[in-house]
């Protein structure tokens, strides 16, 4: 529960349109998004996440948790920096296109430090940006404001008959499981008529797609009563809004009625204010304008900046841009929020619009990019309450990619941007939404690292535990306040830590190498009362691992704490090593013997290490393997062809030299061929055994070729015959 002396309040920041090197905005580590379809056939990529962190470097993680197949995103970011992360090639996994069916859709930004986040639209012809509001964007009650003035463009009159079509939407998502929200739509919307509730259950990450039934301004959702039993986040979107001749696209991601103020500063456009109580009387410029009632709806349009206030806090929309062009966003609570220093970067050129609106002492105090007379006191103009606000055109002044600095000396201020070409418009509003806010009562486990967060900049704070930090840890269940001051604002609030028995389990160790045959056992607890699930489905409190693979268990106890762990083995094999049977090597053919490079130590009788060696002469080779399994050890004789061929042959009868005897053709097999001097073959054997006689050849000189039946050896030479 939160008490305010006033509203609200923080620093805020703006990044890229508006990338930020200063200021503060929406911060927080966690965010939730459910993103918005936006019709491909107008304009809906790039689609971009545009970070920032402050003092202390992180680790951003961008996930789904409802959809596994999604791999998750991780970004490091160093400290005082801003990143911009390109998802359009995800785009279609994750916009919510399909209305009235529970998707697995939604987004998880988790950061190690606090960060501000924002998903950008940046379509040249159909842009906006959408501040991520962190945990000020989730709550348990939400009414959805929406301008109903303006249709949707009807795309297909454009397009053809089978092109997308331009929606008004309302997307939900889940941040824990088992969230029933009941959503009581104004009008009639896609599977559900008017004024009848209707539950949906989410499981975490799961978001629903609440949607228009036609593209008319009448259809658009506004004063839709959405709550859950569970935190949720909602976004807004109103998709290619005619305007003129222009259309462009509207959204922002809601906050709950919880963090809802009752003065609003209105500097420009339309503004749709939407009551979330009876009997809440709206002022415009001091002047009553309607008494509402929860879920009604008033519009008012300006030229000149106002004061909007009401009897009870309430929703206010602005709708705004570039001629024709337009944008919109959730504007924040004016009092006790704001900042005195932002930096902003233009994205497009031409227009470029600065709304501000500051306490009236501070109209003197500002500078931007170092130039204290380029803002004047006289620009700005009184809208009550003790605050002036002003439109400063900065148009084709600075450079595409600039950094902008604006600041103020004394005083905090609040800045919306209008940055456009005329071909569409960007509309942000970057103030924080609270001024204290430690979010909803925590379940935590035993051991979790519980971090409970008053927020940045504050002039104080104090604990009911007496620290005076901005954080606290926290181990123990019990509740905890704090009371904060800022300025001339102060406010408290409590939150309820219930710290559930944990669960306490051995992990599973490293990766593991295991030898072919061996198996591990894992013991990851020996707690009979809790619950165990492995990767296999078994749930015994064991497991033995005999094969390779991930192994992961997850270890539960009754109030729902777990531990989860998991390892990876791999199987070693046995060193098995074989050089093959003993062989004979080819006639001046390198032979190369060769071993699994698997194992950790190779050695050669050689003297080498290698997985393999290459031999050339005859010899008895061996090689030892080694893993961590053991040792083998191969051997392998290689020999060589000795054979001895004469020149020459004397078949005379004598029983000496008669035949064309070649000692060494024991081995093998031989085909023998001789020719004549002039080419003709005068004999062949394929088989040949030391039986050629020259028998009816004449004396002379005749030319041989030995060829071994594996063919690797080869012989050519001359026998000479003579009687």
């Amino acid at each position: 529960m939160i008490y305010l002396r006033f509203m609200k309040t923080s620093f805020f920041s703006l990044i890229c349109l508006f990338c930020l090197s200063f200021g503060y905005a929406q911060i927080d580590n966690t965010f939730w998004f459910a993103v918005p379809e936006v019709a491909i056939d107008h304009g809906d990529s790039p689609t971009i996440l545009r970070f920032s962190s402050f003092d202390k470097a992180t680790t951003i993680t961008i996930s789904f948790p409802a959809d596994l197949n999604i791999p998750p995103k991780t970004i490091a970011l160093g400290a005082n920096s801003s990143t911009s992360v390109d998802i359009t090639d995800r785009k279609e996994l994750i916009e919510n296109s399909i209305p009235n069916v529970v998707s697995n859709k939604g987004m998880l930004i988790s950061s190690t430090e606090n960060i501000t986040a924002y998903y950008e639209v940046n379509a040249s012809n159909n842009p906006d940006i959408f501040a991520l509001k962190g945990r000020n964007g989730l709550g348990l009650e939400f009414y959805t404001p929406f301008q109903n003035d303006l249709n949707n463009q009807f795309l297909r009159d454009f397009f053809g008959p089978n092109s997308t079509r331009a929606y008004s939407s309302i997307d939900i998502v889940a941040a824990e499981n088992n969230t029933n929200v009941t959503i009581t739509p104004s009008v009639n919307v896609e599977g559900h008529l008017a004024g009848i509730p209707f539950v949906v259950q989410l499981q975490k990450g799961q978001t629903y797609s609440v949607r228009s039934v036609d593209e008319l301004a009448a259809s658009h959702p506004a004063g839709t009563h959405i709550v859950s039993d569970k935190p949720i986040a909602v976004t807004i979107k109103d998709d290619s809004v005619v305007r003129g001749g222009a259309w462009d696209l509207i959204g922002d991601q809601l906050v709950p009625v919880r963090v809802l103020g009752d003065t609003y500063g209105l500097t420009f456009g339309t503004g749709y204010i939407l009551a979330i109580e009876n009997n809440t009387v709206i002022e415009v410029g001091g002047v009553v304008q309607t008494t509402l009632n929860k879920g009604d709806q008033y519009s008012v349009d300006v030229t000149q900046p106002v004061l909007v206030s009401g009897s009870s806090p309430f929703y206010l929309l602005q709708i705004g841009g570039i001629i024709d062009e337009i944008g919109g966003a959730v504007l924040p609570p004016l009092v006790c929020t704001g900042s005195k220093k932002i930096a902003v970067t233009q994205s497009v050129p031409n227009f470029l619009i600065l709304m501000v609106v500051v306490k009236s002492g501070g109209a003197d105090d500002f500078i931007i990019d170092g130039n204290s007379t380029a803002i004047k006191s006289s620009s700005f103009q009184s809208i009550g309450g003790g605050w002036v606000a002003a439109e400063l055109d900065f148009s084709n002044v600075f450079d595409i990619e600039e950094t902008i600095i604006l600041e103020n000396t004394t005083s905090d201020f609040h800045l919306g941007i209008r940055n456009g070409t005329g071909a569409g418009a960007r509309f942000g509003y970057f103030s924080d939404f609270g001024v204290l806010d430690l979010g909803i009562d925590l379940i935590q486990c035993e051991g979790d690292d519980i971090r409970l967060d008053a927020g940045i900049s504050k002039d104080t704070y104090l604990w009911n535990t007496g620290d005076t930090t901005q954080t606290i840890n926290v181990e123990l269940t019990g509740t905890y306040s704090v009371s904060i001051t800022k300025g001339e604002c102060s406010a408290s609030d409590t939150i309820e830590v219930t710290v559930n028995q944990g669960v306490f389990i051995n992990d599973l160790g490293p990766d593991q190498e295991i030898c072919e045959g061996d198996s591990l056992i894992f013991t990851p607890s020996n707690n009979s009362d809790y619950n165990y699930l492995w990767q296999d489905l078994s749930t015994d409190s064991i497991l033995v691992a005999k094969v390779e693979g991930q192994y992961t268990v997850e270890v539960s106890n009754n109030v729902g704490c777990f531990k989860k762990d998991t390892v990876e083995i791999s199987v070693v094999i046995l060193p098995n090593v074989e050089l093959g049977s003993d062989t004979i090597i080819c006639n001046e053919i390198p032979l190369t013997l060769m071993v699994s490079n698997e194992y950790d130590v190779i050695t050669w009788s050689t003297g080498a290490t290698d997985s393999s060696i290459v031999v050339t002469t005859p010899n008895t080779y061996s090689v030892k393997v080694e893993n961590i399994c053991g040792t083998d050890t191969a051997s392998i004789v290689v020999d060589a062809w000795q054979v001895e061929i004469p020149n020459v042959i004397t078949p005379n009868g004598d029983f000496k030299n008669d035949f064309f005897f070649i000692d060494g053709l024991d081995d093998g097999q031989w085909e023998l061929s001789i020719k004549s001097r002039w080419g003709d073959e005068v004999y062949f054997n394929p088989d040949y055994e030391n039986t050629f006689s020259g028998e009816r050849l004449s004396d002379g000189v005749y030319y041989y070729q030995l060829l071994e039946d594996s063919e690797c050896n080869v012989y050519n030479g001359w026998v000479f015959i003579t009687r």
